[in-house]
């Protein structure tokens, strides 16, 4: 996945100047990815240096999977596909702008956490 989302990150991004993280998932902290990361990205948070538990930066924690209920036709669930279906529905219908929007507040987020000392944002708008 990792040469994918290098290969399409200046599209959607419009520029070069974007960074990559990545949670604390044993597949993204295993040596060779960690390797692969420092090798290929510009700018890549290796996972000594990433907080733990951070949703508060991580854009589809923050906002877009927050954001889903809210899409979601739950009358139309009845079993396991149907939920499936739903969330995949829901997911196109999030625009490209709003999720510009939702990760041009990041480096915003960083900065309060940073003076928080690590702890959840609760004062902060984003």
């Amino acid at each position: 996945m990792l040469p994918f989302y290098y290969d399409e990150s200046d599209q959607l991004f419009g520029h070069k100047d974007w960074g990559f993280q990545q949670d604390g998932a044993s597949s993204h902290t295993d040596g060779k990815v960690q390797k692969w990361c420092a090798n290929n990205f510009k700018l890549f948070i290796p996972k000594n240096r990433w907080p733990p538990s951070s949703p508060e930066l991580n854009p589809l924690d923050y906002s877009i999977w927050n954001n889903m209920p809210h899409r979601v036709e739950y009358g139309k669930v009845k079993n396991m596909n149907d939920l499936r279906r739903e969330v995949e529905k829901a997911m196109k219908k999030v625009e490209l702008h709003y999720v510009r929007d939702v990760i041009g507040v990041f480096l915003r987020r960083v900065r309060s956490v940073e003076k928080h000392d690590g702890e959840l944002i609760f004062d902060e708008h984003s």
